[in-house]
């Protein structure tokens, strides 16, 4: 093949048909190299048809047209990288597609897309990227409009990790040094140098290139994931959906799409049992059931397999992680669809395992001691009351009716913990009154009344150096539970919202389980009639809307006088 230049113009001659004719030349003579590249590397190619070529030809033909489909077909099995060619003459961007026609890199082929000037090259990155490569010519609209076009994809749309070859015709006016320094390309081409064979060579480098720079960052991605799951579990206080948020956690650092669709269980091993808390997708059924109902019974033959193994597996179609409990209990995390998945995403799965199962020995412990600090202090309520003469189940339903008061005010989930653990303490002042005041069957003297009074000031005394949160609001629950909402209460005459809300509650929940229990100066009341003189100290004593609140919740007011009553 060759192609035919116009004459030559003569050293120095400047007129504008010498510009033109070289102007030509510099475009033309690099796509000589590529169409003698690609002659030399198809010696059978046909330029002249006659006689008995035509029926080989078709032949040839129809055997091209079935070599296409099968190309096509297996390009299904390959991952697709965008590369984006910018040149303003529309030869480059035929003859590039021709030669990258075939190309591909481990289990990676090209999808080629063209812009033909810096500004619509602009308009595709915007609506079609992201891209591993862009083949950039520099002298477009403007002499230099890919430089600038290189400049805005690295400062503007701060993407370091697409590669940019430069490919000019004029080396003059493009300094290689300079422009690989300053506008941060990768490859800088002569196109007058570019034969097949090291454009595609070029190519190769820079593909492998931008796929290690994508591994690097899908493996910060991952670990970043891996910590921000981390730091949610040890933050997150609803253990009730700590199973699904296990599931989701794995999910985020798999970084896998339709998440909701993917088959999933989570398992706990303990020294008793093997039972499924939690499943989505196809196993959204299942929670809090033993593993034999498992309708897949290879499923469930996988996951005792697993926990024998004590690690890690994965194969075509799921994934198996185990993670370890401080107390010899055991999860394991299931999930199918898993196909896709490669070394890097199963050692991120592994790496969030062994993490996330120090966060949950830590957070058991946590939990053991928080439980712990509870039970005496719920102990030490009951110890109180029945030394008054009240039994313990006094303060559990005030516990209870405090913390149902407050679901229905807005309380967060972990203050309506605290307040059903701060609630019993309300009366642990009573600790420095006197047996004879506190077991009197008659009226109390004046005097008396007054010692009885001091009972708030010395339960807040005794609580308000603790850090402790339970400890914290107790305290003021103490000071503040016999102030009256038309501040005619004690020992401050506070009135109103100055009153802190949880001791707003304790008051309803305190009177209303007083006025229902025997006392040794008076005898029970009923529920409706203790409810009757709740509602005639509404905003009086009591906070009206919280009296309001408590009769909206009559039913499970019910509920808690059935259940804590002996």
């Amino acid at each position: 093949m060759s192609i035919k230049l116009s004459s030559q113009p003569q050293c120095g001659d400047t007129s504008p048909q010498a510009i033109i004719i070289t102007k030509k030349r510099r475009i033309l003579e690099p796509l000589l190299f590529f169409f003698s590249s690609l002659v030399v590397t198809n010696p059978n190619r046909r330029t002249i048809l006659s006689g008995k070529d035509k029926n080989r030809i078709m032949k040839d033909d129809l055997k091209t047209v079935l070599k296409d489909k099968q190309r096509r077909d297996s390009d299904s099995a390959y991952d697709i990288l965008k590369v984006l060619i910018v040149d303003d003459e529309p030869t480059v961007h035929d003859i590039t597609a021709l030669v990258l026609k075939n190309f591909s890199y481990r289990g990676f082929r090209l999808q080629l897309i063209s812009a033909y000037s810096a500004s619509e090259a602009r308009e595709i990155l915007a609506e079609e990227g992201p891209f591993a490569l862009i083949l950039l010519d520099v002298i477009m609209e403007t002499d230099d409009a890919g430089l600038m076009l290189a400049q805005y994809i690295r400062e503007e749309l701060r993407d370091p990790m697409v590669r940019i070859i430069l490919r000019t015709g004029q080396p003059g006016m493009v300094p290689q040094r300079q422009v690989m320094r300053e506008f941060e390309i990768d490859d800088y081409k002569e196109k007058a140098e570019l034969t097949s064979e090291r454009f595609d060579a070029a190519v190769t480098a820079s593909i492998r290139t931008f796929l290690g720079f994508r591994r690097l960052e899908q493996n910060r991605q991952g670990l970043m994931r891996i910590l921000d799951a981390i730091r949610h579990i040890e933050s997150e206080t609803d253990d009730e959906n700590l199973a699904d948020q296990i599931l989701e956690q794995i999910e985020g650092v798999m970084d896998r799409p339709n998440k909701s669709k993917t088959g999933a269980l989570l398992v706990l091993e303990d020294k008793d049992s093997i039972r499924i808390v939690s499943g989505r997708g196809d196993y959204s059924e299942y929670r809090d059931c033993g593993l034999e109902t498992l309708k897949n019974q290879n499923t469930a033959r996988l996951i005792k397999e697993s926990l024998d193994k004590g690690f890690t597996t994965h194969d075509s179609h799921h994934i198996i992680t185990n993670i370890i409990t401080r107390n010899g209990g055991r999860y394991l995390a299931y999930f199918e669809d898993v196909h896709e998945f490669g070394d890097m995403e199963r050692y991120l799965i592994e790496l969030y395992a062994s993490h996330v199962n120090a966060s949950l020995d830590n957070k058991m412990l946590t939990q053991e001691l928080v439980d712990t600090q509870k039970e005496i202090i719920s102990t030490l309520g009951e110890v109180i009351e029945t030394r008054s003469g009240e039994t313990g189940e006094h303060v559990q339903r005030v516990g209870e009716i405090a913390r149902l008061l407050a679901e229905s005010s807005g309380f967060t989930l972990a203050n309506k913990e605290l307040l059903l653990f701060a609630a019993p303490l309300h009366d642990i002042g009573k600790v420095g009154i006197s047996d004879a005041i506190l077991m009197k069957p008659a009226k109390l003297t004046q005097d008396e009344y007054e010692r009885m009074k001091s009972h708030t000031s010395i339960g807040y005394e005794i609580l308000k150096a603790s850090k402790r949160p339970i400890l914290k609001m107790g305290a003021r629950i103490c000071l503040e539970h016999h102030e009256w909402w038309n501040g005619n209460g004690y020992p401050s005459s506070l009135s109103g919202n100055d009153i802190c809300i949880e001791a707003r509650i304790c008051a309803i929940a305190d009177v209303l389980d007083a006025l229902r229990s025997k006392r040794v100066y008076k005898d029970a009341v009923s529920l409706d009639s203790a409810l009757q003189i709740i509602k005639e100290g509404r905003g009086t004593q009591f906070d009206p809307n919280l009296v309001d609140i408590l009769f909206e919740q009559r039913k499970h007011v019910e509920e808690i006088y059935s259940e804590f009553t002996a």
